[in-house]
């Protein structure tokens, strides 16, 4: 993840392995690469389902191993669309830009994730995120990879040690050099660009007023969060590091996603009233200790109908509450079982999954002259639901709340902080992170990490935030250019298998692409 170089060769040993083969070959080498990819890269998920699912270690490695089975489906679906795309004669380059643009728009991901993750810390190419997001970019990285597979098979098509089962001219010598010239001009202009675009934000960073939030990250352990003798003292920690941070200069402080240990009513007071904190001397009582306003997750209860909630708030200068703000998308078998219902006995094989209901539609919430956007848990990674959170306001800064606890000392927090930075681009909005155990940290609107924390530690930060408004291009228009190059490769595929003349068929070179020999 942090080997930047290697994200521009990564698919090489695919597409080498690829050349020539049948679908039924391509789907199952594209699938053993997506099994190794995901089983090798989240290595974290049978502890989890082990330590916290409270399975027995065989049960959890094959769940793990069914969970990576499908999410390497994802391989297959870029694969057999480029490969269809290569037999209509689309040559090499936009086939699997035009593959992997499928991939990323259609295919679900219980823990999604995007090539461009690798780049995550190449702060200077991400810029181009602003216009075309997550995906443009991983789309750059495909042709990248592309463009060099094809000058790789050149040079050994010419080579004296010619490997014996490369066909010859496998590719037109023009479209070596259109792809190679098109990738280049793409990749100057992206770090042009991201040069130009990131020593901007740097100047408007130095001159901009900035409000001091404090990320509170308290390290509280799953089980002593989970247990009530625990509630006082874990709700002391957050008080007591909060008074700190109001010491630090923090004018407004952030605890992690359902870090208030007691639930909190969910449906709203009669006549429009707020909520207001329990009054002084309550152990339950919310502001204790320090003065400044404070956003914060908590386990929300609804009576009509009888729900619970994973909901944040925002507690003002004046006690009241703002919220609840629900988080919209839950975590497949940690909040919720899908079809629990109709298969009873998914409870026994998830006795600690939630059972929570999600919120209906991205909401923002004040903070006096601010306007915040609240990302609970995951939602930090998931570029459509933030685009609707943009539409929905915009929001002058990005909140991300979250609870990585569960997936302990793994890769796990810093992979999701990885994908989070993108968010922070596409939308030109600084981040902060308060996450229980870590990783927190505060996220320019550059993508580049203005602070980070370590992983169970306690950590306390007073991050200077810059607000910003504005949409980006990419806030207004969203995904449709890469719908639009979506649908104009495949109707250019359309095109020329309508062009092609009418051959008498010869079944064997109907399965093989252009260039292969029989």
């Amino acid at each position: 993840m942090n080997w930047e170089p290697l994200g521009f060769i990564g698919l090489i040993p695919l597409f080498v392995a690829l050349e020539g083969a049948s679908y039924r070959r391509v789907f199952w080498c594209a699938w053993l690469f997506g099994l190794v990819t995901n089983i090798g890269g989240f290595p974290w998920i049978t502890e989890l389902l082990i330590r916290f699912g409270n399975l027995h270690w065989g049960l959890a490695l094959v769940l793990h191993l069914l969970l990576g089975s499908f999410q390497a489906l994802m391989f297959p679906v870029a694969a057999l669309g480029a490969t269809w795309l290569r037999r209509a004669r689309v040559p090499f380059l936009p086939a699997w830009i035009a593959g992997f643009l499928l991939t990323d728009y259609v295919f679900p991901m219980i823990f999604p994730w995007y090539l461009a993750m690798s780049q995550h810390r190449f702060t200077v190419f991400i810029q181009v995120a602003d216009l075309v997001g997550v995906v443009g970019v991983t789309s750059l990285v495909v042709a990248i990879n592309a463009a060099l597979y094809l000058g790789l098979m050149a040079w050994a098509d010419r080579s004296p040690g010619r490997p014996a089962w490369l066909p010859r001219d496998l590719f037109d010598r023009r479209e070596l050099v259109w792809s190679a010239a098109a990738v280049g001009a793409a990749t100057v202009a992206t770090l042009v660009y991201g040069f130009v675009l990131r020593e901007r934000y740097h100047e408007i960073r130095a001159r901009a007023d900035k409000v001091p939030f404090g990320l509170v990250q308290p390290d509280i352990g799953i089980r002593q969060k989970r247990d009530p003798a625990f509630s006082s003292d874990n709700l002391d920690v957050l008080q007591r590091m909060t008074a700190e941070a109001e010491a630090r200069g923090a004018l407004v402080a952030v605890w992690p996603e359902a870090s208030f240990p007691y639930a909190l009513p969910h449906d709203p007071p009669p006549e429009g009233r707020l909520l207001r904190d329990r009054r002084e001397g309550d152990s339950m009582r919310i502001r204790r200790g320090f003065s400044i306003p404070l956003v914060f997750g908590s386990i929300t209860r609804g009576t009509n109908p009888p729900r619970r909630y994973n909901s944040s708030f925002v507690l003002d200068g004046e006690g009241l509450l703002h919220g609840p703000v629900d988080k919209n998308v839950l975590l497949m078998f940690g909040e919720y079982i899908p079809l629990r219902d109709q298969l009873g006995f998914l409870d026994r094989w998830f006795p600690r999954a939630g059972s929570l209901a999600a919120g209906s539609r991205p909401e923002l919430l004040p903070l006096g002259s601010l306007t915040l956007g609240i990302l609970n848990c995951y939602e930090d990674i998931l570029p459509r639901y933030v685009g609707r959170l943009m539409r929905a306001g915009p929001p002058n800064v990005l909140v991300n709340i979250t609870n990585d606890a569960w997936f302990g000392d793994s890769a796990e927090p810093y992979q999701h902080l990885a994908l989070a930075v993108f968010r922070s681009v596409e939308q030109r909005r600084e981040m902060v992170r308060a996450v229980n155990t870590g990783v927190s940290a505060h996220v320019a609107a550059t993508g580049e990490l203005l602070w980070q924390s370590s992983i169970f530690v306690p950590a306390l930060h007073v991050a200077e935030v810059v607000p910003y408004a504005g949409r980006t291009v990419y806030s207004i228009v969203g995904d449709w250019p890469g719908y639009g190059v979506l649908v104009a490769i495949v109707a250019w595929a359309a095109w020329r298998r309508l062009r092609r003349p009418r051959y008498p068929v010869d079944r064997g070179a109907a399965d093989r692409p252009p260039g292969r020999p029989a």
